[in-house]
């Protein structure tokens, strides 16, 4: 009888993932075929991602039937996992297809065979393990709240680590790009706080994917503060339009705001210089005999960037009393000004 149920999950497990897979290779199919997005990788990337939905409501209440507690657990449990196998669908499509030229469909198939026994490993014998589920149900409510609480403490102590990592950084050490230290001031602040976590033993209440959970989920915090906070307030046109507004009493004529930025805006916040390093950094840009020269990467991004411009911007965007389409394709009228370019490119 064990075995004859065992077998049934397969099958059903085998009839939802064909399932879940036919939504996902319709969705890159439509938009390889239709050129909606022009990189396969990333068509790949979002047909992952809706065929992962279907995937999760058919292991819930089709193939794992008897899977019934926990369902906050199992629905984060199952998108870190299906984010993960998604990724490497994108990634795995992107080399192989957009890199390395091959079939976009023979690609397709490889990494779908490898996720899927991935997939049904970490379905059956972590998210919806009914055994599992079953011996430790009458503890969930128990353990649930002091694992809150637990993370209550460790978040404002990662906050805390990042806080002082950041201003010991800012104010002893030289800083190169402003987005960059912050990246490793909270990748930094991760790994301590990893450290004191094993240290004083928080991690005993916390199994091994928990863990990877929280980990991951700090991760993300740190890379939102370091966007949101510093980066924004450091390179913010808006910012920099209220702190002069500000500057001048509160009040500044209309008329004039076109000539602080051509005269001033450029260069008190150093616009050229920031932006030239943060490019050089970055390897997008390199300077080499007094001119500054595209690389290979820095054209990739410039395709990426135009394609999404002009079809994942605003048709309607409002300045000032008009909507207008014009910045979704700004450089449309503009024309080659031979003064610019270096003679060694011409």
């Amino acid at each position: 009888m064990k075995n004859n149920t065992a077998f049934n999950e397969v099958v059903r497990f085998i009839i939802n993932g064909l399932i879940a897979t036919s939504v996902h290779f319709v969705i890159l199919y439509l938009c390889v075929s239709y050129s909606i997005l022009p990189y396969d990788g990333i068509s790949n990337l979002i047909g992952a991602i809706f065929g992962s939905i279907f995937s999760f409501l058919g292991n819930k209440f089709y193939v794992f039937r008897g899977s019934n507690n926990n369902v906050f657990i199992q629905t984060s449990q199952f998108i870190v996992l299906y984010a993960l196998m998604a990724l490497n669908h994108g990634v795995f499509l992107y080399y192989w297809s957009d890199l390395g030229n091959h079939n976009y469909m023979v690609g397709f198939i490889i990494v779908t065979i490898v996720n899927t026994i991935i997939s049904f490993l970490c379905n059956k014998y972590m998210i919806f393990n009914q055994m599992k589920q079953k011996s430790t149900n009458f503890m969930v409510s128990k353990q649930m709240k002091k694992k809150s609480i637990n993370f209550i403490i460790l978040s404002i102590m990662y906050l805390s680590i990042f806080l002082i990592v950041y201003l010991v950084h800012i104010n002893f050490f030289k800083v190169d790009v402003i987005l960059y230290s912050a990246i490793f001031d909270f990748l930094l602040s991760l790994a301590i706080f990893a450290v004191i976590f094993y240290l004083t033993k928080f991690s005993d209440y916390y199994n091994n994917f928990e863990i990877s959970q929280i980990l991951i989920i700090f991760l993300l915090i740190g890379y939102s503060i370091s966007i949101s906070l510093p980066t924004v307030v450091d390179r913010s046109l808006s910012f920099y339009i209220l702190e002069k507004i500000s500057a001048h009493n509160g009040s500044i004529k209309t008329s004039v705001m076109r000539d602080i930025f051509v005269n001033d805006y450029i260069n008190e916040y150093k616009l050229v210089e920031v932006r030239i390093t943060e490019q050089v950094a970055s390897g997008t840009i390199e300077l080499k005999d007094g001119c500054i020269n595209l690389t290979d990467k820095g054209k990739l991004i410039v395709g990426f960037s135009s394609y999404f411009r002009k079809n994942f911007l605003a048709k309607e965007r409002l300045l000032l009393n008009e909507y207008t389409d014009v910045l979704t394709d700004p450089l449309k009228d503009s024309e080659l000004n031979e003064s610019y370019v270096c003679q060694s490119t011409i």
